[in-house]
C-alpha cells in the first residue's frame, strides 16, 4: 500500500518540507517589506518629477503616475504627453514611439501604454524676451 492510503503521507504527520538551509543550520533571512506610511499605504518611491506645466514638485505621489493624478498647485493632469520621456516636437506624432497610438491633445490625460515620466518636463517661459517685446509695444503705443 502507498502511504496515501495509509494516512501516513507528510500532510497527515504534520510535516512540511523544508528546502536546503544556509550554512550553520540557520533560517533563511525574510525578504524586507517597505513599512507603511501613517494612512496605511505603501510609501512611495522618491523622484524628482516635477509639473511640465507650473514646475511644482511633484514628489509626493507615487509611482507609476496614475492617469488622473494632477498637480496640486495647477490642477494640470500629469498622465500627458508632454511629460513622458518620449515627447518630442522633432518627430512625427510628437512622439519617439514609433508603436504609440497618435494622441490629439498633447496636454490631457491619455491611455498611452508607453507612457514614461520625464523628469525635466518643465520649461519655464523665457522672460527676458517676453518683458523685451512689452516694451517695445509700450513704446509704440504708450502705457495704459
Amino acid at each position: 500500500m502507498s502511504s496515501c492510503a495509509t494516512g501516513t503521507g507528510p500532510a497527515e504527520r504534520g510535516a512540511r518540507r523544508q528546502g536546503p538551509r544556509p550554512p550553520g543550520g540557520r533560517k533563511w533571512p525574510r525578504r524586507s517589506r517597505p513599512s507603511p506610511d501613517v494612512r496605511g499605504k505603501l510609501r512611495s518611491v522618491s523622484h524628482d518629477l516635477v509639473c511640465w506645466k507650473c514646475g511644482t514638485s511633484v514628489a509626493h505621489l507615487s509611482l507609476p503616475l496614475r492617469r488622473l493624478d494632477e498637480c496640486s498647485k495647477c490642477r494640470a493632469e500629469l498622465h500627458v504627453c508632454r511629460m513622458c520621456v518620449d515627447y518630442d516636437t522633432r518627430v512625427a506624432k510628437h512622439c519617439r514611439e514609433p508603436t504609440a497610438e497618435e494622441v490629439s491633445n498633447k496636454t490631457q490625460a491619455n491611455f498611452c501604454d508607453h507612457f514614461k515620466p520625464r523628469a525635466g518636463a518643465y520649461t519655464a517661459p523665457n522672460t527676458a524676451e517676453v518683458d523685451k517685446v512689452k516694451s517695445e509695444l509700450e513704446k509704440l503705443f504708450g502705457k495704459k
